[in-house]
């Protein structure tokens, strides 16, 4: 992702679920908001969050903060479809300015 990215908008949170998706498998087609997660085992679970985690944090807003999201290993439960899975990104992502003394600890377990 872009170091100076001002909007995370959700064309912005579907490219992230998209390039997490693409450590996975390989979804081909762009209309991916309807696949599901029902065959993905425990290891594509955690490959899939660490990745979405990943992308989340990569994006930087005008050099003064990054993005986060807090994810643990049951957080891609709580979605039926990938489409969900982008709306909850896209909805649950905070700013964290990087003058903050405390940044963010990962939830995600390893």
């Amino acid at each position: 992702m872009s170091d100076s990215v001002a909007r995370f908008d959700k064309a912005l949170a579907k490219e992230i679920v998209k390039q997490a998706l693409k450590k996975v498998a390989d979804f081909k087609g762009d209309n991916i908001e309807d696949f599901t997660f029902s065959r993905f085992q425990d290891f594509h679970k955690k490959l899939f969050l660490s990745a979405l985690k990943k992308g989340v944090r990569s994006v930087r807003r005008d050099g003064k903060g990054f993005y986060d999201i807090c994810l643990d290993d049951d957080s891609i439960e709580q979605w039926e479809t990938v489409g969900d899975c982008i709306q909850w990104v896209y909805r649950n992502r905070q700013l964290y300015r990087t003058s903050s003394k405390k940044l963010p600890q990962s939830k995600l377990r390893r």
